[in-house]
């Protein structure tokens, strides 16, 4: 089995977590992504779209190097 996808979002998750920590770090406790009809709530979404696309991504290349 392959393990460079699980290294590749460890890598990333580290990344993010870092940049926000050093660039948001009030991030986790606003949640304004909770509040309908926010801006804030659209990128949270459109970042989720993009992260299950990603995957989407992923496993479809894993599917065709499976073959």
């Amino acid at each position: 089995m392959n393990k460079v996808p699980d290294q590749t979002s460890a890598r990333r998750i580290a990344d993010l977590t870092e940049w926000l920590r050093e660039n948001a770090p009030y991030i986790e406790d606003a949640q304004k992504h909770l509040d309908e009809g926010t801006t804030e709530r659209a990128y949270w979404h459109y970042g989720y779209l993009s992260a299950l696309r990603d995957l989407q991504a992923l496993e479809a290349k894993g599917t065709d190097s499976a073959r």
